[in-house]
């Protein structure tokens, strides 16, 4: 039985999900804020952000991270619609948030990631150009970030 507690982001089958979107929430509130110059974000809102926030809240849910996009892409399709619209979602629109709307290319997701410490996640999707010299990646429990191709390649060693 739920309670008033309960969380219409996730089906009863995961108890977890409102505890991590707001984790998830909290980091990206929170990644832009510093004491330097104001600058829009590029990532804010951005397709990968939402991808990250379904891998993490699969990896949560499941103990393990997905082992396919399709597999991320049903999952998503449980995941209560209600629930996601309140974090920018539209389960109705998940496939085409597997695309970058900066290089046009499809994300390439990470699948063979381990439970990490939480302030130092692991990358589990990014750009495969990016712009400018510059890609989006995005981490377990949420932070996504626009990084030069020095620290890209520090992030995401060659397969």
């Amino acid at each position: 039985m739920m309670d008033s507690m309960s969380t219409p982001l996730c089906r009863p089958r995961h108890p977890h999900g409102l505890s991590l979107v707001l984790v998830v929430a909290l980091t990206v509130v929170t990644a832009g804020c510093s004491s330097g110059p104001k600058q829009a974000s590029p990532v804010a809102g951005s397709n990968l952000s939402r991808v990250v926030l379904i891998y993490t809240l699969y990896f949560q849910n499941n103990n393990a991270p997905p082992t396919s996009e399709q597999q991320l892409l049903t999952y998503a399709k449980t995941l209560s619609p209600e629930g996601m619209k309140t974090y920018g979602v539209d389960l109705s629109q998940v496939e085409q948030y597997f695309t970058s709307s900066r290089d046009g290319k499809p994300y390439r997701l990470i699948f063979k990631v381990a439970s990490s410490d939480p302030s130092n996640p692991p990358v589990v999707a990014y750009e495969q150009v990016g712009v400018g010299g510059k890609r989006e990646v995005g981490y377990l429990f949420g932070k996504v970030e626009e990084v030069d191709e020095a620290r890209f390649r520090q992030l995401v060693p060659t397969r």
